[in-house]
């Protein structure tokens, strides 16, 4: 008897150290990369005012060099908490694969055909203008592949990674990495309550995938997609956020319910019809695939 009390004894704690060692690893993770970032990003700007008295205008390139520094600092505090731990920074999920990045090119624009669709249809936004900016529109694509490949790193990589990897129970893994992801986003300009819900759920279509595969090849492409076909490609803003010039330019009706209003597509409820049909559709076939 004393014996089996002993062994419950010796299991809650293994148990309580791996969840310290869980919490610690994503203290430090979040700590070291606001600190390099920090640091990187600040020597960006003095490289880029450097010899001007002004500072250098927010283009698409300062843009792309702010996420060149996030990006950095993700992968080297990534690599630094994982070397702690004695494990290989390719358990992030790194390995590319072509048909997840196509799957995800698919789904997020079959997701935004839909939307579009259905607004125009609805009157609830019309073109009043197409005009091909090649010039803007490249520039944004590699911008939104740098956002979405840290974002992903960032999120589903470590931090849903490191959870599975720390025994976390795989459900209450993938709602916590998306419940972060959503308030990643809390201080973007004209956030709601239901552009809350839209991103965990978007969350949540972005990490089913590694939560099966380990790979990040699908969510970077759909999320890489989605973001540049948003809004440098239709027009709308991008999580509230302007994105330049774009191949359409827009009005919108009062039914921003429809459309999603100021914070764009992803604040309005047929985003969320649309990513949760999606997220069902995602999970029915890895549930049925790994049968």
């Amino acid at each position: 008897m004393e014996e089996n009390v002993s062994g419950k004894d010796e299991v809650r704690k293994k148990q309580w150290h791996r969840w310290a060692a869980l919490w610690l690893d994503i203290l430090m993770f979040l700590l070291i990369c606001f600190g390099v970032y920090v640091l990187l990003a600040v020597l960006c700007r003095v490289l880029s005012t450097s010899g001007s008295s002004e500072p250098a205008v927010q283009s698409p390139w300062m843009l792309l060099c702010d996420e060149a520094c996030l990006l950095c600092s993700v992968v080297l505090s990534a690599w630094g908490v994982l070397h702690r731990r004695g494990m290989p920074l390719s358990c992030l999920g790194l390995a590319f694969r072509w048909k997840g990045i196509l799957c995800g090119l698919f789904l997020a624009l079959l997701l935004h055909s839909l939307g579009w669709g259905l607004v125009l249809a609805a009157g609830a936004v019309q073109v009043e203008e197409a005009v091909w900016h090649v010039s803007v529109l490249w520039p944004m694509l590699l911008l939104f592949l740098l956002v979405a490949i840290t974002e992903e790193l960032l999120v589903r990589g470590f931090l849903l990674g490191r959870m599975l990897d720390g025994g976390m129970n795989r459900w209450w893994a993938l709602f916590l990495s998306s419940l972060l992801f959503a308030v990643m986003h809390f201080f973007n300009p004209d956030f709601s309550w239901l552009a809350f819900l839209n991103i965990l759920l978007a969350g949540l279509l972005l990490g089913i995938p590694f939560v099966y595969t380990r790979n990040l090849s699908f969510p970077i492409g759909f999320h890489w997609f989605w973001n540049w076909i948003q809004g440098p490609v239709l027009g709308y803003r991008v999580s509230g956020n302007e994105s330049g010039e774009s191949l359409f330019s827009l009005s919108f009706s009062e039914s921003g319910w429809l459309h999603g209003g100021s914070f764009g597509f992803e604040g309005s409820l047929l985003c969320t019809i649309l990513l949760a049909l999606a997220v069902g559709g995602l999970l029915f076939y890895y549930v049925r695939r790994m049968k």
